[in-house]
């Protein structure tokens, strides 16, 4: 059977139900330049007929792709994208003189669509400079995400792009210049709006060579500072993918910020977006004129949140986008090799197992650390033996993350396999107890693990037994490495992992005793590619795969892990038994 077919969409015509802000602008069509010295309207003879100016600021954050209304791998709708802000945007845009669109960066990876031009071809045009473009956007700044590949990537972008990329923190280490514009100055009714951009500090980001991050709040004021001397604005805001001291807070007139940013109490407002569109932030700002400074200042902000999903998507952006879509299509139903025998990721929740193992070696071969460290992908997902293709792969992956090579000490990584063993195996005191830690949910009537499967780690590299009679923390029985070497406690080993790990402060990583900075200072390299793609390249070298269980650990005693394993695993999937 032919794995490609036609992806249909039924496009129901609906008008938009959306609460509009009223606007008393004159007609004057909005312009980006950098710099740009603003020319105000000369006041009249009467100030009181000097009327305020609206400018309608529409922000996007962490869209991470998503930009076509349709889940390629998954082969189902999705009830919101990025063409579905494009069409919220054309109505503004038809409605309001002065509307000004900011993206806040984080939207290079994360979404196959977006995926295959930042990764696998980059003979055409970027599929989002031709959307941003398209959507006429005004600015963008530059999110952690956006920087794997950056060396290679952002020159293309930056020349392709019919608007700035901003960030005024990431400079060159040796003359602490930005590398991309700290701002821009946007032109709207006669006044100007300068916007900076500010990124947010990753270590599991890739910056180029020589490029480095600053703090924030040091970039922040030095570039205010420089805007208020050498520009004639009427407001600055800031894009901020990050966290906000109240003291940068109040540098600006407002702030756009990131999805997962914490607000500062301050009195300036502080607008976010949900991620992968699926909302955005609709503002207002109100300029009147300031008679003793005697010219526009903002007295008004007004923000609400427009759920995309009850906006229609472009029609005429996605029929524009057919080349890209096609190309896409072919690549996702690409034939990548072959495996011998089918891979359950329902065997790596009960001990070891051909899948996890081959992703271990992976990892290892990859970045040549010492240990590996990983979770199943999924609880029951299967790839079937036989022929593999590119969807096949990318279903296993909920979310793009690259690989992380961190120095952790012996002693934090025993307690680190100790916290995943001890929460993922329950404590076996006779043959008729659970092999796995789970409980049942009265809600949905079904047994669960009581750990998510994200979290039930296992390590390569190291051979070691887990014993399940004994409580959680005094499980683990390590003989060695699997080079044969003794594993010691006070000696310093390379651990690959999860970069997702790194960002969300797993909380197997808090047994380690450090902290985020601490964790991060510890990081040694990370990949340029996501995961992913290394393993589909690895399909496409060997062509066929034959999995098997690299068998580095076990769980004892035997006897009781066969009869645990048989107690639990019918609870678990009920209906089987193993």
């Amino acid at each position: 059977m032919d794995r490609k077919y036609s992806i249909l969409f039924i496009l129901i015509p609906v008008l938009f139900s959306l609460m509009m802000f009223s606007c008393g602008s004159t007609s004057v069509p909005v312009e980006t330049t950098a710099p740009f010295v603003s020319v105000v309207p000369s006041p009249p003879e009467d100030l009181e007929h000097f009327e305020d100016i609206e400018v309608h600021v529409v922000h996007t954050s962490d869209v991470s792709g998503n930009i076509f209304p349709y889940d390629f791998v998954n082969n189902i709708e999705k009830e919101y994208s990025l063409l579905n802000v494009s069409a919220y945007v054309k109505n503004l845009r038809e409605l309001y003189d002065h509307v000004i669109l900011l993206d806040n960066g984080n939207s290079l990876e994360g979404d196959p669509f977006v995926d295959y031009f930042t990764y696998i071809d980059r003979t055409q045009n970027h599929i989002a400079t031709v959307v941003n473009n398209y959507m006429g956007y005004d600015a963008v700044n530059i999110g952690s995400s956006d920087l794997f590949n950056a060396q290679n990537l952002y020159p293309g972008l930056s020349d392709q792009a019919r608007y700035p990329y901003l960030s005024a923190n990431i400079v060159d280490a040796v003359t602490l210049e930005p590398v991309l514009s700290p701002y821009t100055v946007i032109k709207a009714g006669g006044l100007s709006v300068a916007v900076l951009g500010l990124s947010s500090p990753s270590a599991v980001s890739v910056l180029p060579e020589n490029v480095i991050y600053i703090d924030e709040v040091e970039a922040a004021e030095r570039w205010v500072e420089h805007i208020r001397e050498n520009e004639q604005v009427n407001a600055i805001i800031a894009l901020i993918n990050s966290e906000i001291p109240t003291a940068q807070a109040d540098r600006f007139d407002a702030v756009f910020s990131g999805t997962s940013t914490g607000e500062a109490e301050s009195d300036v407002s502080i607008i976010t977006a949900l991620p992968s569109a699926e909302s955005v932030s609709h503002t207002l700002l109100t300029f009147s004129y300031n008679t003793e400074l005697q010219t526009y200042r903002i007295s008004s902000v007004e923000s609400k949140s427009i759920e995309t999903s009850q906006i229609d998507y472009d029609e005429q952006l996605m029929g524009d986008l057919s080349v890209q879509t096609d190309a896409v299509m072919d690549w996702i139903f690409e034939k990548k090799g072959e495996i011998e025998e089918s891979l359950y990721c329902r065997d790596g929740l009960y001990g070891p197992s051909a899948f996890v193992d081959m992703l271990h070696l992976l990892q290892l071969l990859q970045t040549g650390a010492d240990i590996s460290m990983r979770a199943p992908l999924s609880s029951d997902a299967v790839v079937q033996e036989g022929e593999v293709y590119v969807q096949d792969v990318l279903s296993l992956f909920p979310y793009t993350s690259h690989l992380c090579v961190v120095e952790l000490t012996g002693e934090q990584i025993y307690r680190m396999m100790e916290y995943s063993y001890g929460n993922w195996f329950g404590k076996m005191a006779s043959l008729q107890d659970d092999l796995l830690a789970i409980e049942f949910d009265e809600n949905s009537g079904k047994y669960e693990l009581s750990q998510p499967h994200a979290q039930l780690f296992s390590f390569s590299g190291v051979n070691y037994t887990v014993d399940i009679t004994k409580e959680g923390g005094d499980r683990i029985t390590i003989r060695d490495l699997s080079d044969g070497s003794p594993f010691k406690m006070d000696e310093t080993y390379t651990v690959v992992m999860d970069s997702k790990i790194i960002l969300e402060m797993n909380g197997i990583l808090r047994e380690t005793g450090l902290d985020r900075s601490q964790i991060e200072q510890k990081i040694i390299s990370v990949t340029a590619l996501p995961f992913q793609y290394y393993l589909l390249d690895m399909l496409s070298q060997q062509n066929i795969v034959e999995p098997f269980s690299v068998g580095n650990w076990s769980i004892i005693p035997d006897v009781w892990f066969q009869r645990g394993l048989k107690n639990t695993y019918p609870k678990l999937f009920p209906g089987s038994s193993k």
